[in-house]
């Protein structure tokens, strides 16, 4: 992800020594009024990190097929369902859980691809 020098100005971002020998840098120093013989950079971790993600969201959003997302989201969901029952209904998982395979213990491959069948969704 680049920043616009509109952004390094809007946000106040810290300049740090560029890299010297960058192709670029003279061409964007005249246009901006710095010195040619000294680059400087700006970090895109230098934003909060609510706001990057706010930036970042807003410039992939019109990228994004609703339709596509939301069979995606059901293939997760239904995914996830056929996971729970595979492990005994008893474990409740979120996008964020996280099981060690050696928790698992051996699992038959014949009951994996039964869960896999399962929880195929025709895309």
């Amino acid at each position: 992800m680049l920043l616009t020098y509109e952004q390094v100005r809007t946000y106040g971002l810290p300049a740090t020594e560029g890299k010297s020998g960058d192709p670029r840098w003279p061409a964007f120093a005249r246009r901006y009024g710095f010195d040619p013989r000294r680059p400087v950079q700006w970090e895109v971790e230098a934003l909060e990190p609510a706001e990057l993600q706010r930036l970042v969201l807003a410039a992939v959003d019109p990228y994004i097929d609703r339709t596509v997302l939301a069979q995606q989201i059901a293939r997760e969901e239904e995914q996830r369902r056929a996971l729970a029952d595979f492990l005994g209904g008893g474990l409740a998982l979120t996008p964020c859980t996280r099981t060690s395979e050696a928790s698992l213990g051996p699992v038959p491959a014949a009951r994996l691809r039964a869960v896999a069948d399962r929880a195929s969704v025709p895309g």
